[in-house]
């Protein structure tokens, strides 16, 4: 998988119910009902 330098970002419309795993900078505008790892 290639990699990319930008930041990943779930906009405000996004909602999320589970878990999410991340190494690098992720900007959570959106909800998240779950776990965090980073």
């Amino acid at each position: 998988m290639a990699e990319h330098s930008g930041k990943d970002i779930l906009s405000s419309d996004v909602e999320i119910k589970g878990s999410i795993k991340f190494q690098k900078e992720l900007l959570i505008d959106g909800k998240v009902e779950g776990e965090i790892n980073s």
